[in-house]
């Protein structure tokens, strides 16, 4: 997906959200977390603002994500 900033920069984003309801545990994947602390990292957010994202509680879901999967080697290849 690409967004404008307010300054009328054109950007590529990425967006998540829950694929399937219905259930009772809501909390992100590991995963999930993993990407967007990754990328907060990346784009060096406050130190206070990463710990607290660390914090979040999350699902323990321990399986595979294809897409988690896919978007990590795609940032492991990009940074070398």
């Amino acid at each position: 997906m690409e967004v404008t900033s307010a300054d009328g920069v054109l950007m590529k984003c990425r967006t998540y959200m829950l694929s399937q309801t219905g259930f009772s545990d809501r909390r992100p994947s590991p995963h999930y977390l993993d990407i967007i602390i990754t990328g907060a990292e990346e784009h060096s957010l406050p130190n206070y603002y990463i710990e607290k994202l660390k914090r979040i509680e999350h699902n323990g879901y321990k399986g595979t994500i294809a897409l988690y999967d896919d978007v990590m080697s795609r940032h492991k290849i990009a940074c070398g």
